[in-house]
């Protein structure tokens, strides 16, 4: 899948779609974790893998991944690749509701922006739903782009 939004380009190769897809069971917790991959050119992003953030705090409406694993992982894959694959943004399950993020999803990425914004241009959140819907969001400063799309 391919997303383009004025400057911006993101990559999901086929195979992190699939991946993702594992994750989403019609169970009655949200599960989620951290999007990594790569800079492919100015202002393009690929998303090469994802990494499941277990957490206790999950709900059928509610995910928050633990923020000292998830960073163990990011700083894991930095140093393996030499740099070249990092933190993207997140991605988690709103398990028999629709992908649409939620408010507190887009304060989230909002919030997260304001974190890495020095250092990462966009940061992106993925929702699995339910009818095998996918919404992706990107955050660019203060600008939200977004799409739904079939898994």
């Amino acid at each position: 899948m391919i997303f383009k939004e004025n400057e911006i380009t993101i990559i999901i190769p086929e195979d992190v779609i699939c991946e993702l897809s594992k994750y989403y069971t019609d169970n009655t917790k949200e599960v989620g974790g951290i999007l990594l991959g790569r800079f492919a050119g100015k202002m393009v992003y690929e998303i090469t893998e994802i990494a499941c953030v277990n957490s206790q705090y999950n709900t059928r409406i509610h995910y928050q991944r633990d923020v000292k694993k998830a960073q163990s992982i990011i700083n894991k894959r930095w140093d393996e690749t030499k740099g070249e694959i990092n933190y993207l943004g997140e991605w988690h399950t709103h398990p028999n509701m629709h992908a649409s993020p939620s408010t507190t999803d887009m304060k989230s990425l909002s919030a997260i922006m304001k974190q890495v914004g020095q250092v990462l241009p966009v940061v992106m959140l993925i929702i699995l739903g339910a009818n095998n819907k996918t919404s992706l969001s990107v955050r660019k400063e203060n600008i939200n782009y977004a799409c739904i799309f079939d898994r």
